[in-house]
């Protein structure tokens, strides 16, 4: 029989022919390429034909001829096979018939090449041969040999078990009806569970999907995963089908089982359970998948035909190409924490590994996230993520122990029960596993600390019998954790404490937690001052001490000893006394003895002496509120001050007054004193000019104890502050002490001829007062407290004061205010609402208290007591209140009240009490509060407002009439007022010629008279047409005598000045017209804007210009930068990061360079391992630089909707400060205003986007900018508008010198010209205008309240004067209900503290508040920190790995959430996001939407770090303690509440004082307010660093010019030294292109491992991949015989050669194997080029140089990117050669010798493709 076999599959081998030669005895395996002649040929054949090889005794034998060989296009193969096939027919035949009748079976077997289009192979025609084609010639135990039993299959069905076998998927028919019907049979016969070994499938899947996952931290983990998983997929059949629920298998058998038996009987179930978990994975992918017959898509696809070589090996490649990410994918959860090593661990016993397969094989409570394939999938890397620690490889002992940690934190239920059904020893073992694993999740902690606590929580509720389960462990972290932390910053700071706890047996019994306690007890033991001799000796003491501050104060706070056990409260108090004495210890080192040799070098051994006295003292005693100790450091601090002058000689000086002569200098220096000139005997006043003659030496000695002094004061007064009044509760006998309104120290009163005389806050009895004053500084102590406890001491305070007589009769009224704002101060918080539950709790709660106190209180009671004034403080608090919502009411009129707010209810009792009360003080405070925020015409408007008539006394009712409006330009002064009246009653008279004579009469300069004219002007003529009855506008005669006048006057000179003039009086000034009914705020607005107009029509000023061209000549300004437009954040950020160069890695992702931005050393990069940096400013490969877009600054007014002023995003004020920032806006925007009546086009063209109103939209803006000006000063809107008009006047005067050469131009024509001009006008003009702010406003005030046009108003009174002079319905000569109790003081706010400490230079004095203002509003964000850092990692955890996401937005992700699994913040949704914000903005990434995630949390970092710098610099300290944002908790962030926290702490430091005939005076005290803001919220923070920020990895691909890099570094690699033999060698192992592919396939796979784990460089491959790797049963023996030609240091050049071969083979199957590399990089040869070529590798082989070329191709110029970074004109050879340098390769001589040069990177493809075509060709003529 002749047949004629073409196959697809590798031809047969000697090996293959065992399974015939064991059935018959005659088989013969001929190749053709065997033989050189036919000859030769033929004569084996006969030979085989003829020999005797035993016949059998059935008949004459049966030979088999097998004749194979390869079809080659390229060669003469079909010549030859014909050649062969007619021969060998012809001898056959010959044969046969000498023959004793022996039968012989020829087969001629071909093997085709798979070539798109098919081949020129022809075949054997007819006659004696048949025809056949068999796809592959080898059986496999894999796969099932009928590919048409795989037609009606997915590949998820594969891995069905037969008891959940579904239907079978519809798809295309690919056979006919009968085949079909046969493949069913096939189907039902065999199941779909034996058309693929499964178990051998994952097994071969193992090593790939292994290389494909990449861990956090480099560890070799690779191949001991391999073992792991090869070890436990085998296939037990005896545990098939086990039951998988807990203690399925008989515990007890457990204990009797050995290791070895243990994995055995696991090994199966996990398998199972891999398979299970594949399944469901593969069929959410078929389920997301297009419907398709995935078998017919392979036959077509006619690369992976080409690859796979036969069809059956091409469906298998495709199976495993599904499976391998989605093992990659299950590995990377199941080995989270090196999980997989307990299933093997020797010494974990079976209870363990079995809750391990049940939480494994359970869906509930372990869900594999769903992985998208794509054509990509195995060549990008999936992370594997670690919980236990996130810088290094650690183990977990308890089985998925982050899962659950998560699942306890969600749900504990399921988990509950399930381990509830272990014995009790296995449940304890369970929580100590857990237990350490949960410690090593959250804190680096000690184990037994949080078993403690686990043991405390328990004891407290009676819980000790139970065993103790894993939530205990989650109960008792979230009890303790500040505790826990705390503990962990004390061992940071203080490592040595660790050694003192371990020695301390006490610590380690469980009973409850001592360790911190016991911690902190050691670290007041190392506190204690080992030598304070030296300054450097006493800042590292105090430096050491200030770190501990913090933690110790919370271990001894009153909160936590609550909370403490027995042993605790039996420890603490002796921390308690250690602490005690150590900080006040401090206290009088940091005042007194740090730098006292400054001051005075013999002090120092001094001080020193009562150093330790004080140390003495303190032993004894440290609790210094009792009185024996306090009275014993003030004692030591009285002889401290004197001792050093006691010692001195001195001058005899002599009183005038009392003729008492001072013996000592000592006594002289008492009055001495700067301020205090007093004689200290007779306390008589001394002249400046009294006669002293003093040393030089006296007067050095003078200085120093002035300065000794006030470092004594200094020490007393933090000494009482910090220390006296810490706690909750002052001790009582220094309560009574320290409550003397006089003496700080001694309760009696100096008393000298009937002279009352207070004290300055000292000590010492040698100071007083000048002038008797009552300071509240001692109230604001007290009221630290409960009211009820401290009531006692504030009466005996008041009643002092009252019978000191210290203060008049008319003084006492300002006496009750100071108490009301103290007592107002320290119920702040009350009004201060954390919800609307809260608001409505409030409200009703003051509701009660308005009835109660109308009914139970007498309005007009005369005696003062600290509880009635306390009661007034209340009401006036409630009054506060209820302005604002009256305010919010008239905003809002449409709003109803549902009853629930109570805001209605609460109304209605404040109207009450104002109706019933008769007391109309009520009305008066209410009024003026209202006023103080909206102005007195707003006032005056809800006169005529039926429902508001009750908020005005009936008296004010019935003289209301028609109130003249408040004229502001007043502010201008006198002058203006008088030219004012004489235009007005020129108007009348219809005589207005006298104006200019009026004028020249007024002392102000002659820019100042036009000014006030044009004002003058425009209040008595253009306002008139605000008049709704045309009969008060001006009259045409009036109008007629104006313009005469204005045409020949002289003080209007200018033709401008004239035209503007006209205009004002008749009216036409554009957007600023006056209308009847215009709003308050409109006429505001316009009177401002007007006021600048007059000013800039007659300034010079060079720095006005560019206020003069956008007000009068807009045309000009189209290109200007304007004033306080944005910027472009992103240059802005650029900027603020400073001296950044930005790079991208090989693969596209962006990195930074500091300093000179040049990489100076290697890294990898954080996206993806890439290799970045490099050495002496030569980046590595593919590292290159990136040239950011420009400043994209934008010209012309681009605000926008002012509607979005409020935004966080519009309120950047450009590093200026608030107020001067809102002042330049307010200027533009005035400016503009009058550019649109000049031009309303040209202004309309500088607003983007365009208006169409243009005056309506910029009169928008400055409304605006009036709120935020009123918010940033803390006045009220009258006060405001006063402001700026002070500010507008100011400019008519020619400011001070300015920096020249000026910072801009006229026309701001640059950025940097805009914010020049910015930062001048604020520090030439506007910051020197807010000096004493506040007294030029109550001068302005008075002078306006004078006014003759409103001061008779009786609304005008009530406001601003003595209500009580003439409303009969006040309480008469009462000393509490008075003008001055019920008016409104000013508010503190932030903002107007930053005003004020702006004003007082403190940038320079008070840093760290200076900072913390400037950025709290971004700072009170910081708090969040934790929380968004928590959602960041359960984001990451559930999103890591998966390329696309199921959810769309925030909301539908919300949707998909099971109960309980993450909570979003609600904020984070409601404020920056919506619900219908893209999901990816909060998926932490370093690129896309994500970055916005990454960098808000970078940012809140960067700003608590930056106020702990500034903290550093301040103190100067350094902050060691560092913390990471994995580790972040509450405690670590800066953290407070605005209204609850910040704002009591500055009103506490608000202090007010009264002097003798004198109004109450108010002052901040901004070093104590700094004091505090440092020692409470910033003191002891640590710095955190920016390694660990949860990050979402983007699966990349694997750069192999990475992974090649990688190798060289943990393999020393070698080049094949016989390049030639080994290619050679290697293309007589791999015949075909399918085989090239496998090969590589594997090495690939191999280098992945050497990448990562390094390996033996003189290792065979082969012996690697079979024993390591343990891939010897995957590869075919050819593909192991190639590979076993090298060894491991060989990988990389063999990987050359691989590569290179695939490629060469692609090309002969007419296959291009550079599709994604750019056209731009395949231009054409010309024939001159193709010349060139030829003659080089004519001369030289260069095959080495082609290997490299062929690498640079794929590995660089494949990548997109390839052409920004490798420019094609550039030359091959040149770059090449760069390219093999930059790896430390020597180019060959011949290379740079020969290689024409002339040939570009655009033509690299050709030319590779040009010298391998012509290589083959000479090798085929060879």
């Amino acid at each position: 029989m002749l047949a004629s076999v073409t196959t697809f599959s590798r031809l047969l081998t000697a090996s293959d022919l065992d399974t015939l030669e064991q059935v018959l005895n005659s088989v013969e395996l001929l190749s053709l390429q065997q033989f050189d002649t036919e000859y030769s040929f033929l004569k084996k054949i006969r030979n085989f034909l003829t020999a005797d090889n035993g016949s059998s005794n059935t008949g004459p034998p049966n030979k088999i001829l097998l004749i194979q060989s390869d079809f080659d296009e390229a060669s003469h193969s079909a010549n030859l096979i014909a050649s062969a096939k007619y021969s060998s027919m012809n001898e056959i035949n010959k044969i046969t018939h000498e023959s004793n009748g022996s039968r012989v079976f020829v087969y001629f077997i071909t093997r085709l090449p798979r070539m798109e289009g098919g081949t020129s192979y022809i075949g054997f025609h007819g006659g004696p041969w048949r025809s056949v084609h068999i796809d592959d010639l080898r059986r496999s135990k894999d796969i099932v040999s009928d590919i048409k039993a795989l037609q009606n299959m997915t590949i998820s069905q594969m891995f069905e078990t037969k008891m959940s076998q579904p239907e079978a998927m519809e798809v295309d028919d690919m056979y006919t009806e009968n085949e079909h019907e046969e493949a069913e049979e096939n189907a039902e016969g065999n199941g779909w569970e034996n058309a693929v070994d499964t178990t051998a499938l994952v097994r071969s899947c193992v090593q790939s999907a292994v290389g494909m996952l990449r861990d956090q931290v480099e560890g070799g983990r690779s191949t001991r995963r391999v073992e792991i998983l090869l070890t436990l997929l085998s296939d037990n059949d005896e545990v098939k089908g086990t039951n998988n629920t807990f203690l399925s298998v008989v515990l007890l058998f457990y204990s009797s089982c050995s290791v070895p038996d243990l994995i055995f009987l696991f090994s199966g179930e996990f398998l199972q359970t891999v398979k299970k978990h594949l399944h469901s994975l593969l069929a959410t992918h078929d389920g997301l998948s297009i419907k398709s017959n995935w078998v017919i898509k392979e036959a077509s696809n006619i690369d992976a035909l080409q690859e796979g070589g036969t069809f059956r090996h091409t469906l298998w490649k495709r199976i495993q190409a599904v499976v391998i990410p989605l093992l990659a994918q299950l590995v990377s959860v199941i080995d989270r924490d090196q999980n997989m090593n307990i299933l093997l661990d020797e010494k974990c016993g079976g209870f363990v590994k079995r809750l391990w397969l049940d939480i494994f094989g359970n869906d509930k409570l372990l869900e594999i996230p769903h992985l998208t394939l794509d054509p990509n999938s195995e060549t990008k890397t999936i992370l594997v993520q670690n919980y236990i620690a996130q810088d290094r490889n650690m183990s977990c002992s308890m089985p998925f122990s982050w899962r659950i940690k998560d699942y306890l934190e969600e749900l504990w239920t399921p988990l509950g029960r399930y381990i509830e059904k272990a014995d009790r020893e296995m449940q304890t073992e369970f929580f100590q596993r857990y237990l350490q694993d949960f410690i090593s999740m959250t804190m680096n902690l000690l184990c037994g600390a949080l078993n403690c606590c686990v043991n405390e929580l328990r004891l407290q509720l009676n819980n000790t019998d139970t065993v103790t389960s894993l939530p205990w462990v989650h109960a008792a972290y979230h009890k303790f954790k500040n505790r826990l932390q705390n503990f962990s910053r004390m061992i940071c700071i203080e490592p040595q404490v660790t050694q003192h706890l371990l020695k301390n047996h006490h610590t380690r019994d469980g009973v409850e937690l001592v360790l911190d306690v016991y911690a902190a007890f050691a670290c007041v033991e190392y506190l204690e001052p080992k030598s304070l001799d030296t300054d450097a000796q006493r800042q590292d003491w105090l430096r050491q001490v200030k770190k501990l501050h913090v933690p110790i104060e919370l271990i001894c706070s009153e909160d936590s000893v609550r909370s403490y056990g027995d042993r605790c409260k039996a420890i603490v108090h002796r921390v308690q006394a250690g602490w005690n004495r150590i900080f006040s210890l401090s206290l009088f080192v940091e005042h007194m003895l740090l730098g006292i040799e400054l001051v005075e070098q013999k002090l120092t051994p001094l001080l020193l002496k009562h150093t330790k006295e004080l140390c003495q003292i303190l032993e004894k005693n440290a609790d210094l509120k009792t009185q024996e100790s306090f009275e014993a450091v003030i004692s030591l601090l009285k002889n401290c001050k004197d001792e050093p002058l006691n010692a001195s000689s001195g001058l005899v000086l002599r009183c005038a007054q009392c003729v008492w002569e001072t013996p000592k200098i000592r006594s002289a220096c008492h009055w001495l004193v700067p301020g205090q000139m007093y004689c200290p005997l007779c306390m008589q006043p001394v002249n400046d000019d009294f006669p002293m003659v003093p040393s030089d030496a006296i007067r050095i000695l003078i200085k120093q104890h002035a300065q000794f002094r006030k470092q004594c004061n200094a020490f007393f007064i933090d000494l009482v502050s910090t220390v006296c009044f810490k706690d909750n509760f002052p001790h009582v006998q220094l309560s009574f002490v320290i409550c003397c309104p006089f003496s700080w120290w001694r309760p009696t009163i100096l008393q000298l001829s009937e002279q009352i005389l207070t004290k300055v806050l000292s000590p010492f009895d040698d100071s007083v007062d000048k002038n008797p004053v009552v300071r509240s500084v001692v109230l604001k102590l007290l009221m630290k407290y409960s009211f009820d406890e401290v009531k006692g001491y504030l009466q005996q305070h008041l009643v002092a004061v009252e019978q000191s007589n210290i203060l008049e009769e008319s003084d006492k009224t300002e006496l009750y205010s100071l108490y009301l704002n103290c007592l107002e101060d320290s119920m702040f918080e009350r009004l201060q609402f954390r919800s609307i539950a809260d608001q409505q709790r409030c409200l009703k709660d003051e509701k009660a208290f308005l009835t109660d106190h109308l009914q139970s209180h007498d309005q007009s009671a005369e005696k003062a007591t600290v509880e009635y004034l306390q009661q007034m403080a209340r009401v006036r608090m409630d009054l506060d209140m209820a302005a604002t919502l009256i305010m919010d009411k008239l905003r809002n009129p449409e709003a109803k009240d549902n009853g629930q707010s109570g805001t209605a209810a609460f109304l209605a009792s404040v109207v009450t009490l104002c109706r019933r009360s008769g007391n109309d003080w009520y009305r008066v405070y209410l009024i003026r509060k209202i006023c103080s925020q909206h102005g007195v015409e707003f006032v005056l408007k809800q006169l005529k407002v039926d429902d508001m008539r009750w908020l005005f006394p009936v008296e004010v009712l019935q003289k209301s009439e028609e109130a003249t409006p408040i004229d502001q330009f007043l502010v201008c002064g006198d002058d203006y007022k008088i030219i004012r009246e004489a235009v007005a009653k020129g108007i009348m008279d219809c005589k207005v010629d006298g104006l200019d004579k009026i004028c020249e009469r007024c002392r102000c300069s002659p820019q100042g008279k036009t000014v006030n004219l044009l004002l003058a002007l425009y209040r008595e003529v253009t306002t008139l047409y605000r008049e709704a009855n045309a009969s008060f506008h001006p009259k045409p005669k009036q109008l007629d005598a104006l313009m005469a006048y204005i045409q020949d006057s002289k003080v209007l000179a200018s033709p401008q000045v004239k035209a503007f003039a006209k205009a004002l009086v008749t009216n036409q000034v554009g957007p600023l017209v006056v209308c009847p009914g215009a709003s308050g705020a409109k006429c505001v607005l316009a009177d401002l804007t007007i006021h600048l107009a007059a000013v800039l029509l007659i300034s010079n000023q060079g720095i006005l210009a560019p206020l003069q061209q956008l007000a009068m000549t807009p045309a000009n300004m189209q290109a200007a930068f304007l004033p306080t437009m944005p910027e472009d954040m992103l240059a802005v950020a650029q900027q603020a990061m400073g001296p950044l160069q930005w790079y991208h890695c090989p693969n596209g992702h962006p990195c930074t360079i500091g300093e000179c931005g040049q990489p100076m050393q290697k890294s990898k990069c954080p996206d993806c391992d890439a290799e970045i940096g490099g050495d002496n400013h030569i980046p590595v490969a593919g590292f290159r630089v990136v040239q950011l877009q420009g400043d994209r600054t934008q010209t012309g007014h681009i605000l926008g909707d002012p509607r979005r002023r409020d935004n966080p995003d519009m309120l950047d004020t450009k590093s200026m400060s608030p107020v001067p920032f809102t002042m330049v806006r307010m200027l533009n925007h005035m400016a503009m205003l009058l550019g649109a009546h000049s031009c309303t086009q040209s202004i309309s063209a500088i607003i983007k986007p365009p208006v169409h109103d243009p005056g309506a939209f910029i009169l928008a803006h400055l409304q605006k900018d009036l709120k935020h000006l009123i918010r940033s000063l803390g006045k009220g809107t009258d006060d405001t508008v006063s402001t700026v008009h002070l500010l507008i006047s100011s400019l008519v005067e020619p400011q001070q010198q300015q920096t020249w050469p000026a910072p801009f131009d006229n026309l701001l024509s640059t950025k940097d010209a805009r914010n020049g001009w910015e930062m001048e006008v604020s520090n030439t003009i506007i910051t020197p205008q807010l000096k004493n702010l506040d007294r030029r406003l109550k001068e302005v005030n008075k002078f306006l309240q004078a006014d003759s046009r409103v001061s008779a108003n009786p609304i005008m009174k009530l406001i601003f004067g003595n209500p009580s002079l003439f409303l009969t319905s006040l309480p008469q000569n009462s000393l509490i209900h008075s003008s001055a109790v019920w008016s409104c003081r000013e508010k503190v706010s932030l903002l107007s503290l930053t005003h004020i400490v702006e004003q007082n230079d403190g940038k320079d004095m008070l840093p760290v508040l200076w900072r913390f203002l400037h950025r709290e509003a971004e700072l009170r964000l910081v708090k969040h920190l934790p929380d968004i850092l928590t959602l960041q990692r359960d984001l990451v955890k559930k999103f890591q790995n998966i390329t696309e996401l199921t959810c769309g937005t925030i909301t539908e992700f919300l949707h998909s959430q099971k109960a309980g699994e993450i909570k979003i913040p609600a904020e984070f949704c409601q404020n920056d996001l919506d619900h219908n914000s893209d999901l990816k903005v909060l998926l932490p990434r370093r690129q896309g939407p994500g970055l916005c995630s990454t960098a808000l949390v970078s940012y809140l970092i960067a700003l608590h770090n930056d106020l702990v710098y500034c903290v550093d610099k301040h103190t100067g300290e350094e902050t060691s303690y560092k913390v990471s944002p994995a580790d972040l908790t509450e405690l670590h962030v800066i953290r407070y509440e605005l209204d609850r926290d910040l704002m009591p702490l500055v009103l506490s430091n608000t202090q007010y004082s009264i002097e003798k005939g004198q109004e109450t005076l108010h002052e901040y005290d901004l070093p104590k307010i700094q004091q505090q803001i440092i020692s409470r919220y910033l003191l002891g923070k640590p710095l955190i660093t920016l390694n660990g920020i949860p990050t979402l990895v983007t699966r990349h691909d694997r750069n192999y010019e990475v992974i090649l890099k990688d190798v060289k570094a943990k393999v020393q690699q070698e080049p094949l030294q016989t390049l030639t033999l080994t290619l050679s060698a290697m293309a007589g192992e791999l015949h075909s292109y399918s085989e090239v592919c496998e090969a590589l396939s594997t090495l690939e796979v191999a280098l992945g491992f050497l990448a990562t784990t390094g390996g033996e460089p003189l290792m065979q491959l082969s012996c690697y991949l079979e024993e390591v790797l343990q891939m010897g049963n995957q590869m075919a023996p050819h593909i192991f015989k190639a590979l076993s030609m090298c060894c491991l240091k060989h990988c990389v050049a063999l990987w050359q050669l691989l590569a290179s071969l695939k490629s060469e083979n692609m090309l002969r199957l007419k296959r291009d194997p550079f599709v994604e590399v750019s056209v731009k990089y395949k231009q054409a040869l010309s024939e001159e080029e193709h010349r060139l070529l030829i003659g080089f590798f004519s001369k030289s082989s260069a095959d080495s140089f082609l290997l490299e070329m062929h690498e640079f191709l794929v590995l660089v110029l494949k990548k997109s990117n390839a052409p920004e970074t490798y420019r094609p004109d550039w030359s091959l050879k040149d770059t090449l050669v760069s390219y093999m340098e930059r790896k430390d390769l020597d180019t060959p001589p011949d290379v740079e010798e020969l290689f024409p040069g002339e040939i570009c990177l655009s033509q690299y493809v050709e030319a590779w493709k040009f010298i391998v075509a012509f290589k083959q060709e000479r090798g085929q003529r060879q």
